[in-house]
């Protein structure tokens, strides 16, 4: 009589090993990150360069799907759709839910009898480049009434590439790989608690240039691309009957001091409102808002709005799009030709050397 046949002990192992990865990534998914510096941890995205980290600490706010801040405001099914488009400004940073511009703005509507739904597709350092594609993802299937375009800052940044540039390199096998592992709970908590023990931020963070003394950089977004990028947006928006606003943001000198005709963010400014003004849309400026109140705290640092601050922008466009007859009336872009964009004296700068980390600390060349 024969002895009883064995399962082969390659697949037995292989079994086994599986297991202890599943038990090991579940652990990973109960414990803590270690303790973060300041910043919002983000992973990579293999088109949109990255998205919010919604297995990370908590850091007031919650993180729906399509890894986007979720609202604290929903609004009834059926309800006109407000989508907010920007970078951190836009999207909160530091505001904890219930008093973003988006909760804000669709808490001032509902109150006024018009109920709508407000979403941010907003994402701390997203520039035109990335919320083009945030759109065209996941934003025009949203089937959204209005947009709120709010991105500035992170287009006009210094850095030592270019957003089109690390795009590409997300098609490298090295990046593609580490998109994968990403997706692991396990991958990215024993990244962050290596990252520990080398000395290192233990996250992914979006922050001021740093280690780049003495170096030129270059736009994130270079001016004529932003330009188009905007013009992208409106005339999607246009194509689907959609409204847009655009919001120029502003900093903490232009309120309390006086507009620098030589910040390098004008030439972005002045591209942005002069897109909106050959379609036809309207420019909500947040320094003219903050004007009024310029005795309140309404930025919490040179360009973040303040609790209070992000609750004068929402309200003060939810009373924008009341006096003009929202919901039936909605700012919808004309047609256009592209404009040509002028030129960028500060299309490159050379980081300061000792004032490396601090807004407005770059040097035209």
């Amino acid at each position: 009589m024969g002895s009883p046949r064995r399962r082969p002990r390659p697949l037995l192992g292989l079994l086994v090993a599986l297991a202890v990865l599943g038990v090991l990534e579940l652990a990973a998914h109960l414990l803590p990150f270690p303790p973060s510096v300041k910043g919002i941890p983000l992973k990579p995205h293999p088109t949109r360069i990255w998205t919010l980290d919604e297995s990370g600490e908590p850091l007031g706010f919650r993180v729906g799907p399509g890894g986007f801040r979720a609202s604290a405001v929903e609004g009834p099914d059926g309800a006109p759709l407000v989508l907010t488009l920007g970078d951190s400004s836009v999207f909160g940073d530091g505001i904890p839910d219930g008093s973003t511009i988006h909760d804000v703005l669709a808490a001032e509507l509902g109150r006024a009898g018009h109920p709508t739904r407000a979403r941010t597709l907003a994402v701390p350092g997203y520039s035109t480049f990335q919320s083009r594609i945030v759109l065209d993802e996941a934003g025009w299937a949203m089937d959204p009434a209005l947009l709120v375009v709010g991105n500035l800052w992170s287009d006009s940044k210094i850095e030592v590439l270019r957003d089109v540039d690390v795009a590409a390199s997300l098609k490298e096998p090295a990046a593609r790989v580490e998109w994968t592992l990403g997706r692991s709970a396990l991958f990215r908590k024993a990244r962050a608690w290596i990252n520990v023990v080398l000395g290192r931020p233990p996250h992914r963070i979006v922050a001021w240039p740093d280690g780049h003394n003495g170096t030129v950089g270059i736009r994130r977004v270079p001016l004529e691309q932003y330009a188009a990028n905007l013009e992208a947006i409106l005339d999607g928006a246009r194509e689907r009957g959609v409204g847009v606003i655009v919001l120029t943001l502003t900093d903490r000198d232009s309120v309390y001091i006086g507009i620098n005709p030589h910040d390098p963010a004008r030439p972005y400014i002045r591209v942005q409102q002069e897109v909106a003004r050959r379609r036809g849309v309207p420019v909500l400026e947040v320094r003219e808002m903050f004007a009024a109140h310029a005795n309140e705290e309404l930025l919490k640092d040179h360009i973040h709005p303040s609790e209070q601050g992000s609750r004068l922008i929402g309200a003060s466009i939810a009373e924008f799009l009341l006096a003009e007859g929202w919901p039936e009336v909605r700012p919808i872009p004309a047609s256009a030709p592209p404009m040509a964009a002028p030129f960028d004296p500060f299309r490159t700068q050379r980081f300061a050397p000792n004032d490396v980390g601090k807004p407005g600390f770059l040097e035209s060349l």
